[in-house]
């Protein structure tokens, strides 16, 4: 698929509205906010001991983009489409290129400036990270990201990103190069249960980031 520069801004768009949502901007989500349970069809855990376990920061990406009509086999969701079930351990791994995972659009390094809803797979003394990337000023280098598995969801502002991200690095999935390969008919009826407000009046539409 063609994107136009015009499909591809509204897409960042409306990338951002979600991902606002899903951190409820500055203010967050703790893990029994309803949904936070949603972005993580609930595999949080229903007890203390079992959210101490589990690291939602992955769920936020692959939700991020089954919302913007992505199909693809490295997809890890129950409702993506593909009849198969949602699978352990491979969450944050299936985000990047191979030999870590099996994204073929994801670059083991940074590619490119930041960009409203590109993936960022990084690596960190628990094995890594995933963080999806909101506004980034070039002037400062500052990043402000999306995060699950704060705990919960929040907002975070990552200043002098790139030389950051180049010390750790696992994947960088640009938005651009997942829509214009892995776009399907999209499916955002959900949405409508989903999010509400102001900010996503203008994505009313069956392909949201289409004019």
């Amino acid at each position: 698929m063609v994107l136009t520069q015009a499909d591809l801004a509204r897409a960042q768009a409306f990338a951002v509205a979600l991902l606002r949502k899903a951190v409820n901007d500055e203010h967050g989500r703790d893990e029994l906010d309803p949904f936070y349970k949603v972005v993580t069809e609930n595999r949080d855990g229903p007890t203390p001991a079992l959210r101490a376990r589990y690291s939602s920061c992955a769920d936020l990406a692959h939700w991020l983009l089954r919302c913007l009509g992505v199909r693809a086999d490295w997809l890890n969701r129950e409702d993506d489409g593909d009849g198969q079930h949602w699978k352990s351990g491979v969450n944050l791994n299936w985000l990047c290129a191979k030999p870590i995972g099996k994204c073929p659009l994801a670059s083991p390094k940074l590619n490119g400036d930041p960009a409203p809803g590109d993936v960022f797979v990084e690596s960190n003394s628990f094995g890594g990270h995933v963080f999806c990337a909101i506004e980034y000023d070039a002037a400062t280098d500052t990043l402000t990201t999306a995060e699950y598995g704060q705990p919960g969801g929040k907002r975070q502002r990552r200043a002098g990103f790139k030389a950051a991200f180049a010390k750790h690095p696992l994947g960088h999935l640009r938005l651009a190069d997942v829509l214009a390969h892995c776009t399907a008919e999209p499916d955002v009826s959900p949405l409508a249960d989903w999010v509400t407000g102001e900010e996503l009046d203008a994505f009313a539409g069956l392909i949201p980031w289409q004019v």
